[in-house]
């Protein structure tokens, strides 16, 4: 069992849409795959944070060649012993128009509830740089 942090940007092209769909597809896919997880995602960035056994590694490069995928850089991989989520879901400053299962907004509210209680310090100080959600909030 294993963990792996990392961060993901766009490319310029895509738009607000296809990160919906893709948020959408990925609840899916991860759910198939037995992989649990977070995703914190503003418009410029995504945080992913992928737990499951060796093969998470599979679908990570398969993100990298994405053609909607600008840059992705893996901040940290290590075994763990359990795993902090009970599944995957994606947490967006942007709302869908319609409902998605695994797919929530992203709050100020929410955002500690979105994140994983054991956040490594790097990625929380990572988190609290980027993560400015005051900005987003509508």
């Amino acid at each position: 069992l294993c963990q792996m942090i990392y961060t993901s940007t766009s490319a310029p092209s895509v738009t607000l849409a296809d990160k919906i769909k893709v948020a959408s597809y990925s609840v899916s896919n991860c759910k198939e795959l037995g992989l649990t997880g977070r995703v914190l995602v503003v418009p410029e960035m995504a945080l992913n944070i992928l737990e499951g056994d060796g093969a998470i590694f599979v679908p990570v490069e398969a993100i990298k060649d994405d053609a909607l995928i600008d840059l992705l850089i893996i901040h940290q991989s290590q075994p763990i012993t359990e795993r902090e989520f009970e599944d995957y879901s994606v947490w967006m400053t942007y709302k869908p128009e319609v409902p998605m299962r695994g797919v929530h907004r992203l709050t100020p509210e929410n955002f500690e509830v979105a994140l994983p209680k054991n956040l490594p310090l790097k990625t929380r100080l990572f988190v609290d740089a980027n993560f400015r959600l005051t900005e987003f909030a509508a």
